[in-house]
């Protein structure tokens, strides 16, 4: 599951605030076979006259939101610039293969996996940030994090999912 609003929302309030007449022309999200985040591009109108002053604001939230290393803003015309300091850690949970149903979306969910993002989102603290989760019926589950340390993030995820029974084979993938 992801939410384009995680990126999407903040961007426009950011640049709201400080240019007037901004808006959303176009967004979406690529993901990759396996359902995966791929990229996220969100095309904003601009008065020209503040096209370079919109560009700072966009790096300086795309770090202030968590955005990973990797990550780019283009504005029109000029080379991508590069955002994100931001690290990111997948656990993975191969034993979470229960689907409680699908959303109108079809996208699969599980009572047991809303609870461990739960639990984890309130316990990581200042370590880290939940932004997406996903059971797959057949091939477990996964909860994705940001933050500034992926063994910090791990430590964490440890130490939260350690006692839990359905994280008993959970293993990590370090990404950004």
């Amino acid at each position: 599951m992801h939410r384009g609003d995680v990126v999407e929302d903040p961007l426009l309030a950011a640049l709201s605030a400080e240019i007037d007449g901004v808006e959303i022309v176009d967004a979406g999200t690529l993901s990759g076979e396996d359902y995966r985040l791929v990229s996220c591009d969100v095309v904003f109108a601009v008065p020209p006259i503040a096209a370079y002053r919109a560009g700072r604001l966009l790096v300086a939230e795309c770090d202030r939101i968590g955005m990973t290393r990797g990550s780019t803003v283009t504005i029109k015309g000029l080379e991508p610039t590069p955002v994100g300091r931001m690290a990111g850690v997948r656990v993975r949970l191969p034993d979470l293969v229960d689907v409680d149903g699908e959303d109108e979306r079809y996208v699969y969910f599980s009572a047991e996996l809303t609870r461990l993002v739960t639990l984890v989102g309130e316990r990581l603290g200042d370590v880290g940030t939940v932004w997406s989760w996903r059971v797959r019926d057949d091939l477990g589950s996964d909860i994705t994090i940001h933050g500034r340390d992926s063994e910090q993030i791990i430590e964490a995820l440890r130490e939260i999912l350690g006692p839990e029974p359905s994280a008993t084979h959970m293993t990590f993938e370090v990404f950004a």
